[in-house]
């Protein structure tokens, strides 16, 4: 009998329905197709692409798209050249900011000064799509350094793990020791001396090593906060009857996040660490986009004192104020002299 209506709803979508037969003592299927309640920012056309001579400029127009079923704040600004790599941060703390206080470490009560420990972060990278991934550093917080001298060496490690965590299932990929001055809560990333490339379903170890502060009258304690993590840090220290690594929870530490990142190079023209192209911009920079609305953006290309030849950038289209970059592939030819060379949509 029927057809019905059979209405759906859901935590999160938007309401949606189909029309359904029934057979007497039959079963019937109804797939619907339910909508996210979240913006989903495209462009048409989907790249862009313009040539001009050298020292010339010219404007493109394009719709910004708004696909999703809710509507939003955006912003649009010049992102990087996607050949060109940028760092990528590997963390597992939700805040990347050191908080006073937040550590702890093997002290020797006599002096006051740092016996030796180290900290460690567990990074498996399977998931990731790219064959390998390139790593060119790490980043740690610092809670507090100080010393004798003002300054104290603090070692830090790459490794990769087979197996459970054990420093026998370790083999280091690189190391750096870094002249840490007396500090209080910051960040400092360290670049390791080359790049190292290592298959991208490896399991990659972060290590800080404070080393016996008794000849430099130095105490060291790595940055935390208590913002949350994703994954548990571990801590080793013999003098201080830890000799193995073992969780901060079973440390009764459970609330200290350790700041401990590991620094990846990839193709990411929409990061922070991305440099923009100096050749691109765009009006307007933000707006608001209704539900399955667009809205007209123009695009500037302006070669300047560029050379002659083919640039890659890329626009970065935001929406809300934390949402995820959509990238929009930019092309500039810029050629030896003459006329302004034009495409179908240029002005």
């Amino acid at each position: 009998r029927g057809p019905y209506t059979v209405e759906v709803q859901a935590d999160g979508h938007a309401d949606g329905g189909a029309m359904v037969a029934l057979a007497a003592g039959a079963q019937s299927t109804l797939d619907v197709d339910l909508r996210a309640l979240r913006p989903c920012l495209a462009t048409d056309p989907a790249a862009l692409q313009a040539s001009v001579a050298a020292g010339g400029r010219t404007q493109q127009r394009f719709d910004l798209l708004n696909l999703g079923a809710a509507a939003t704040d955006w912003t649009l600004r010049p992102g990087g050249d996607p050949a060109v790599l940028s760092s990528v941060a590997l963390s597992q703390t939700t805040s990347p900011t050191p908080e006073q206080y937040v550590s702890f470490g093997c002290v020797d009560p006599s002096t006051g000064y740092s016996l030796p420990s180290h900290y460690y972060r567990v990074f498996p990278l399977g998931g990731r799509a790219d064959a390998t991934t390139l790593v060119g550093g790490l980043t740690f917080g610092v809670d507090s350094a100080t010393s004798a001298a003002g300054v104290q060496p603090v070692v830090v490690r790459l490794h990769q793990l087979v197996g459970a965590l054990d420093p026998a299932n370790l083999s280091l990929l690189a190391e750096r020791t870094v002249q840490v001055q007396d500090m209080t809560l910051q960040r400092i990333g360290v670049a390791l001396e080359a790049p190292v490339r290592v298959a991208a379903d490896a399991v990659l170890v972060a290590e800080i090593e404070v080393q016996r502060g008794r000849e430099t009258g130095s105490a060291f304690f790595p940055g935390g906060n208590t913002q949350g993590e994703t994954a548990p840090a571990y801590w080793m220290a013999s003098d201080c009857g830890v000799p193995a690594p073992t969780a901060y929870a079973d440390l009764g530490f459970a609330s200290v996040n350790l700041i401990l990142e590991i620094d990846t190079l990839a193709s990411a023209p929409c990061g922070a660490t991305a440099t923009p192209v100096d050749w691109l911009a765009v009006a307007p920079a933000s707006g608001t986009i209704g539900v399955d609305a667009s809205t007209p953006v123009q695009a500037t290309f302006d070669a300047g004192a560029a050379a002659a030849g083919d640039y890659s950038g890329t626009l970065c289209a935001t929406p809300g104020p934390a949402g995820a970059p959509l990238a929009i592939p930019v092309a500039l030819h810029v050629g030896a002299g003459g006329d302004t060379i034009f495409r179908d949509g240029f002005e």
